[in-house]
């Protein structure tokens, strides 16, 4: 399943919008994945899109995502990772915000950017499908993982039950 999480009827893009309802989701996720600081890294985008919207996006989001949001100057790629830049710089996530009323802001700001579009037949040459691909098996081989560092075949197995020293309802 692929899309964009639904937007509130009042974010929905009216008639022709150079902006997908998809950029916002994107944005969105490009922001909690380390847009703001250190930047992020493709696969780490692809994890918060779907754990935003419980979806993958497709290649074309992704594609044609980061080209309409780099040409209208929200992000900027750099060494294989996204920078939130410029005005959207202001849409760090404020207290108290969900996920959907977040989302809700960003599609507003998108709809109310002065961005009018650029040639849709030029998404972001730096996302082959390959490169794509190779993001989307690493975000799956982490979220099978699950939160940690993976265990090497040399580390022992925990002890699932706890010693007499140790009280299991001791917080440490």
């Amino acid at each position: 399943m692929s899309g964009p999480p639904p937007l509130a009827p009042k974010a929905r893009f009216a008639g022709f919008a150079p902006f997908d309802p998809s950029d916002a989701w994107l944005l969105q996720s490009v922001l909690y994945a380390g847009g703001l600081t250190e930047g992020a890294e493709l696969r780490d985008v692809i994890g918060l899109g779907d754990g935003i919207g419980d979806a993958l996006f497709s290649a074309e989001e992704l594609r044609g995502g980061f080209a309409r949001l780099t040409a209208a100057g929200f992000v900027r790629a750099a060494a294989g990772r996204y920078f939130v830049v410029g005005e959207a710089r202001g849409l760090a996530k404020r207290e108290g915000l969900s996920l959907a009323e977040h989302r809700d802001e960003i599609a507003a700001f998108l709809a109310a950017s002065n961005y009018r579009g650029s040639d849709p037949d030029e998404p972001d040459p730096e996302l082959s499908d390959e490169r794509i691909g190779q993001a989307i098996a690493s975000y799956l081989a982490l979220f099978r993982e699950g939160p940690g560092e993976p265990a090497s075949p040399a580390d022992p197995a925990p002890n699932p039950t706890p010693t007499q020293e140790e009280d299991p309802t001791t917080v440490h």
